[in-house]
């Protein structure tokens, strides 16, 4: 599969989640109770291991450009997926405490980021 096409595709898709999240108050609640309870952030680990070995196993080159960033968005999704697999009660109960709302702008923020990095690098 061609680099540009999946960092299109990849870009999009976190550009446009990201965003809808940030400006939907309602949805950015409902994903703050959600990120509280361990089956939630189980099957979210799940979901960034599958899309970051898809992305690694389909795009595992380090060339300047949209490859690197490409590459590194996969190996980033199998960590944080591996992370919230492997220590899915911390995360949990980070999330309890009180930092699910810093912790999800962030990650948000940071996905936007990534998406449009993408995005500008794979369509010019």
């Amino acid at each position: 599969m061609n680099s540009d096409i999946l960092a299109q595709i990849t870009g999009l898709s976190l550009f446009i989640t990201s965003f809808a999240l940030i400006c939907n108050k309602d949805a950015f609640k409902t994903l703050i109770q959600l990120s509280k309870l361990r089956g939630f952030n189980l099957l979210i680990g799940v979901l960034f291991v599958l899309f970051g070995i898809l992305i690694i196993s389909l795009h595992n080159h380090w060339d300047w450009g949209s490859g690197l960033i490409l590459t590194a968005t996969g190996w980033i999704f199998l960590l944080e997926g591996l992370v919230r697999l492997f220590f899915v009660k911390q995360v949990t109960d980070l999330m309890i405490v009180g930092q699910a709302k810093s912790a999800l702008l962030f990650s948000l923020y940071f996905t936007l980021f990534l998406g449009l990095s993408l995005v500008i690098i794979s369509f010019l």
